[in-house]
């Protein structure tokens, strides 16, 4: 997986495109701390924590406050190559009032 990528990110029962922008870490698989920061590329086996862009508004919640609905899936040409759960979510209203404030 390189650091920018485009691949399909499935979800209950949506799919929709997505860019992963910011791979932020490569964690360990025992204790499940960060083990490598800001990382180049990742591979295959390696559990890590990405920021992903929606090209479009999708409902979803984090995994803590739904499990269900904090599930996901990503493909890419037909192949699945990752599933996870939502840890955080980010919202563009957030950015504004960043700003704003």
């Amino acid at each position: 997986l390189p650091k920018v990528s485009f691949s399909l990110l499935k979800f209950h029962s949506a799919i929709e495109e997505c860019t992963f922008y910011k791979l932020i870490g490569i964690l360990d698989k025992k204790t499940r701390q960060i083990k490598q920061k800001d990382p180049k590329f990742c591979k295959q086996g390696d559990s890590v924590i990405v920021r992903v862009k929606m090209h479009r508004s999708v409902c979803v919640e984090r995994y803590k406050d739904f499990s269900q609905m904090g599930r996901f899936m990503l493909r890419d040409q037909g192949n699945t190559i990752g599933v996870g759960i939502i840890n955080d979510l980010k919202f563009p209203e957030d950015k504004k009032k960043e700003t704003q404030g």
